[in-house]
């Protein structure tokens, strides 16, 4: 049963992939996307002659210099943030207390945050987006999604979470990979 539940969390990862990147247009704000007809997922740095030949690229949050030059070359920039873990390397898991943590993820060494806590919500919304989009980052890549299969009672936090987001700036590109919260 865990295997099926990790391949449904892979197969539907990889399909909302191609959902989200398969020739769409994308709107945020006053500003129109072209067709996005290339993406990548790079989390180091150095990179930037590599990253500039595509169209959109999801990042790491803790880039700086990068993200201007590549806002310059008409990349559209995503920071990567989790919207149910930490991992330590985030400058606001310092504000996690060990009481909004419900577990851990082992595969990742990260904690699993407890999304229907409020502070959580403020640390997200005070602290990990604004940062992001301080940074220069045109849009959010929100990922874990998927930790409601497992902790099933936050899956209406998590869905809150993603409308008070929505609301709260609506001018955000949000890409979101996990599951469907249907």
């Amino acid at each position: 049963m865990v295997l099926d539940m990790r391949w449904r969390t892979v197969f539907l990862s990889l399909f909302l992939l191609v959902v989200v990147f398969s020739s769409i247009t994308l709107v945020y704000g006053e500003n129109g996307i072209e067709r996005i007809s290339s993406f990548v997922v790079y989390y180091g740095d150095d990179r930037v002659e590599e990253l500039r030949m595509f169209d959109l690229a999801i990042l790491s949050t803790l880039l700086e210099e990068e993200i201007v030059e590549l806002n310059n070359y008409g990349v559209i920039t995503i920071g990567y943030v989790s919207l149910t873990t930490v991992g330590g390397w985030e400058p606001w898991t310092k504000n996690v207390s060990d009481d909004m943590v419900v577990g851990s993820y082992v595969k990742w060494g990260e904690k699993i945050v407890n999304a229907c806590d409020c502070r959580w919500e403020e640390i997200l919304l005070d602290q990990a987006i604004p940062y992001i989009l301080g940074k220069g980052f045109k849009g959010v890549f929100l990922d874990n999604l998927d930790m409601v299969d497992n902790y099933p009672f936050m899956k209406n936090c998590v869905k809150k979470s993603l409308e008070i987001l929505g609301e709260s700036i609506p001018a955000l590109l949000l890409l979101l990979i996990g599951v469907l919260l249907s």
